[in-house]
């Protein structure tokens, strides 16, 4: 007998799951209205959001990378953050030594000394900034810093021969991957850094305007390898009483961190960056993405459809109209063992190592 020969293909819409819970509840989904659709999508977004209080989905969790100005003691997180469970301090490799060049007019160099105070303006839309490093080079993160706030849709490319260009894929917040950094507004004096999924080494790479704005940069850097360096959790206390949190001491680093749970979340760092070329590398946990439309599908692993649906038939089991009392208990104990199994599998199955501390004790008398 013949199998599909596919994995993880099927797809289950809002809707299909909605409909699937209303005949766990022994409602026909013909029989809802359309008021009762809408409720049911409500409980299927609280649902999700709610678990992020019972454990720590796996799929949530993803790489932030964010630029700091000199100073800076916080930094704000996008909106959806829940929590940070690893923070690093990337000290980058800027480039040197090379060749800039600019496609469309301005200062190439400026856009390369490492001077805040310089910027290459060019004078067309859809022009490029370049960089020859004279020798192949592998680049795991770049980024740049606008000089005016504008319209933008850039993109990174790589080259060996300086004529044929590559764009790279850079990770993005929210999950996938892209080619672009995105179209959208880019802000004068805010860092813009990505992280490439599978860096290459090139000789030439470059920054490519693509959607008719005009590339004003009054810094871009294509960072080669870098040291990264464990950045310490504080708690609210100790942040606030710390009595400069303001120091300067030259090219400082942060040595601790208080998140700050805000309905936009952020960060307080101390002491504050000194150096305005070095990232801050969070691993950090977010919220589920949204429903969305009844076409859409939930964001949420195979694994967690049946236990979902069984939730949602709990939750609609005492908002439907005539569900039968004797059919709640029964669904809330599927619900419960549904839950059980797909929490008792989030897990990466590492290894796990217990550091025993013994220290000598005075037994009051």
């Amino acid at each position: 007998m013949a199998t599909s020969g596919t994995v993880a293909q099927t797809v289950i819409l809002v809707k299909d799951m909605i409909e699937r819970s209303v005949r766990r509840c022994g409602r026909l989904p013909g029989s809802l209205e359309t008021e009762d659709l809408y409720t049911a999508k409500a409980n299927l977004f609280l649902i999700l959001s709610a678990l992020a209080n019972r454990g720590i989905p796996l799929w949530t969790i993803e790489k932030i990378v964010l630029g700091l100005n000199q100073l800076q003691n916080l930094v704000v997180f996008p909106v959806g953050t829940i929590d940070l469970n690893t923070v690093l301090y990337r000290y980058n490799v800027l480039p040197s030594g090379g060749i800039a060049y600019s496609s469309a007019g301005g200062v190439a160099s400026n856009a390369f000394d490492q001077n805040l105070a310089t910027a290459c303006t060019q004078t067309a839309p859809n022009g490029n900034i370049s960089y020859n490093f004279n020798q192949d080079v592998t680049i795991p993160t770049v980024g740049f810093l606008p000089n005016a706030t504008g319209t933008l849709s850039p993109v990174y490319e790589w080259s060996n021969d300086n004529v044929n260009w590559t764009e790279i894929a850079q990770a993005s917040y929210g999950g996938g991957s892209t080619g672009t950094f995105g179209s959208g507004t880019y802000n004068a004096g805010m860092w813009y850094w990505q992280d490439i999924l599978q860096p290459v080494s090139a000789q030439y790479w470059r920054l490519r305007e693509t959607g008719g704005g005009t590339l004003n940069m009054t810094e871009i850097v294509f960072g080669q390898p870098a040291n990264e360096i464990t950045v310490a959790r504080s708690n609210q206390d100790d942040y606030q009483n710390l009595p400069n949190k303001n120091i300067v001491t030259g090219n400082q680093r942060p040595l601790q961190y208080w998140f700050d749970r805000q309905l936009t979340p952020q960060a307080w760092l101390w002491p504050p960056s000194g150096y305005s070329f070095n990232t801050l590398i969070c691993w950090a946990r977010r919220q589920i993405q949204d429903v969305g439309s009844f076409t859409n599908q939930l964001e949420i692993p195979d694994r967690w459809q049946d236990c979902i649906t069984w939730m949602l038939a709990e939750a609609l089991s005492y908002e439907l109209q005539g569900i039968q009392a004797n059919r709640i208990p029964v669904i809330a104990s599927k619900s419960a063992q549904a839950q059980q199994l797909a929490w008792s599998e989030e897990r990466d199955r590492s290894p796990v190592y217990y550091a025993v501390n013994l220290t000598a004790y005075t037994r009051g008398r």
